[in-house]
């Protein structure tokens, strides 16, 4: 049988738009020694919402405790994510004691409502930084 037009006046269909994906992998670009910097990179994917945002807290263990994310040591300053697929850096910080230091991502909508964050201590997240 002959397929049925679409009904006058109905939108062609389309795909839902892919949902927002970030991740993020710890930088040591100069090596993972005490008072070298750290930095963090934001991998997005998917659909970015108009205004989106985020910023990355770094937190601080001994090595061998297990990894908390408390109180952060740092916090990157906003990074306006504008494109997708894309790579964002944040800035840098220079470390100051040997340890586990790990990131965590949080994304924000323009209001500033969390709309997604990394799970605490992904190894991913972490440099395990030693002494000279």
């Amino acid at each position: 049988p002959p397929s049925t037009p679409p009904t006058p006046g109905t939108p062609p269909s389309t795909p839902p738009a892919p949902k927002l994906k970030v991740r993020t992998e710890a930088q040591a670009l100069e090596g993972k020694l005490v008072g070298k910097p750290i930095h963090d990179l934001l991998i997005v994917e998917g659909t970015v919402p108009e205004g989106a945002y985020a910023t990355v807290d770094l937190f601080y263990n001994q090595s061998g405790e297990m990894k908390t994310c408390g109180k952060p040591i740092w916090t990157s300053s906003n990074i306006l994510l504008t494109r997708s697929p894309w790579r964002y850096a944040t800035n840098p910080y220079v470390t100051t004691m040997d340890g586990q230091y790990h990131f965590r991502e949080s994304v924000f909508d323009r209001h500033g409502k969390l709309i997604a964050q990394g799970k605490c201590g992904e190894d991913s997240e972490t440099v395990k930084v030693e002494k000279p």
